[in-house]
């Protein structure tokens, strides 16, 4: 993202409101190359330090800022209170039980994540879901059969074989989990209409890579080639399940045999479930792990995340603000179809002064003595171009100035001046020599300030 001049005011107008309220709040500024909280913690030499509060502004558009010592998650809270001042809509979303991204909705935005509209709960697609336990009563079983499925590698393959679909199947992969010092396997477990999601496999296994095992590992492993693995009498393997396997009754599984499978094998009864986890992808639709209701894929932008761990046992927090996203997600919610609609708080310019005629040039002096006194109690810019009074109102509307004053030759001749409110789309008519009292008052200046005098 590249900010022109009005871009860099409003960045300032919001970066100078955050960072004079995160120093009122104990933080104190630090400068970094490398944004990190390993840095900060390496100062930390005596527990009476604790608590400590910093902020960096690095990486152009990104505030950093750390908690250490500090039981409370204030990190968090003061990331809440400052976008609420600026953003009306955003989603937390869990990516971790103690790390949370803010998100604003925008359709076709790059960042993927899944809500619940009834209980508002929200995730990314990496992270596993924690359901609640279920008793999982289902169909009574049946006796276990071993069919003869010749060359039925692939579950649809099979499925057309037997006359039957996905969902009665579970799919069976062997993956190996890795890190320097050691690796082991696991047999993973999901419904055979699903497929399994190694980030939220990495995840169940505490961080450890993760690889499909080869086919020579996979014989060497379970007695048969690729596509005839199943959980029934596996030996030497741990079983990872998804939580949706646990459930499943009288389903097909591979016989660990060549051209052989599995029917009416029942989880539990004829195979132990040593790891049962939430490993498959998630897809829209699926139930949310609150209330049960289904989740719904959304896209949007990340504005912000938040981390909160345990270092060396201090308390640690950790926060970004990532305001490039926060530019864009309030472009997106103060906007019309004319184009910005800046709040005055933050706009880069709150006020533009528009002669129409800009020939007549009594009306041209007062517009700029005007704009001169406006200017030095508010950001204020005219718009003195030789163009048509509507290139220049849809310009300024297209920009997100808050007020307009606009000074045409006959209300000029009149003594009056005309303010419009760019969020109200709403005319006044003013005394002209009001005009700087009025618009005071409309940004909630103190009476003080509009004391400029003609």
């Amino acid at each position: 993202m590249t900010l022109f001049s009005l871009g860099v005011e409003l960045f300032k107008n919001i970066t100078d409101a955050v960072e004079e309220y995160l120093k009122s709040n104990g933080f104190k500024k630090i400068i970094q190359k490398d944004p990190s909280y390993q840095d900060i913690i390496k100062e930390v030499t005596s527990p009476k330090q604790l608590p400590l509060f910093f902020y960096s502004f690095s990486g152009g558009f990104h505030f950093y800022l750390y908690s250490i010592g500090e039981k409370s998650s204030k990190v968090k809270d003061i990331i809440d209170y400052i976008l609420k001042k600026y953003i009306r809509e955003m989603v937390d979303v869990v990516q971790e039980s103690e790390k949370i991204s803010k998100a604003v909705i925008i359709p076709q935005a790059p960042f993927k994540f899944f809500t619940c509209s009834f209980c508002r709960y929200s995730t990314t697609a990496d992270y596993p879901l924690k359901y609640l336990p279920d008793n999982y009563p289902g169909e009574k079983g049946k006796p276990v059969e071993k069919v003869f499925t010749p060359s039925k590698k692939t579950i649809k393959d099979l499925c057309d074989f037997l006359g039957i679909p996905p969902e009665k199947t579970i799919k069976t992969l062997i993956y190996k989990a890795y890190t320097e010092k050691e690796k082991n396997y696991f047999a993973v477990l999901v419904p055979g209409s699903r497929n399994i999601d190694e980030r939220k496999l990495k995840s169940v296994l505490k961080g450890k890579e993760v690889e499909l095992a080869g086919i020579e590992e996979v014989e060497r492993l379970t007695g048969a080639p690729h596509g005839f693995a199943g959980p029934v009498d596996l030996k030497g393997l741990k079983i990872i399940a998804d939580i949706e396997v646990a459930k499943m009754r009288n389903v097909v599984t591979g016989a660990n045999e060549r051209d052989y499978h599995l029917i009416n094998v029942n989880p539990g009864r004829d195979f132990y479930i040593d790891i049962l986890a939430d490993v498959k992808e998630t897809q829209e639709g699926d139930s949310c792990p609150l209330c049960g209701n289904k989740l719904n894929i959304r896209e949007g932008i990340k504005i912000a995340e938040w981390e909160k761990f345990c270092y060396k046992n201090m308390e640690a927090e950790t926060g970004t603000i990532y305001f490039d996203n926060v530019i864009l997600a309030l472009s997106e919610q103060n906007c019309d179809e004319k184009g910005l609609k800046w709040p005055s708080t933050i706009a880069p310019y709150k006020i533009v002064v528009i002669p129409i005629n800009v020939k007549d040039e009594k009306l041209v002096n007062y517009a700029f003595s005007l704009y001169t006194k406006l200017n030095k109690i508010i950001p204020t810019v005219i718009d003195d171009r030789i163009q048509s009074p509507g290139v220049k109102f849809k310009d300024a509307e297209l920009l997100g100035f808050p007020i307009f004053i606009i000074l045409g030759p006959k209300s000029f001749e009149k003594g009056t001046a005309e303010i419009k409110i760019r969020k109200r789309d709403e005319k006044l008519e003013i005394d002209i020599v009001k005009v700087i009292e009025k618009v005071c008052e409309l940004l909630n200046l103190p009476t003080k300030d509009c004391c400029v005098e003609f």
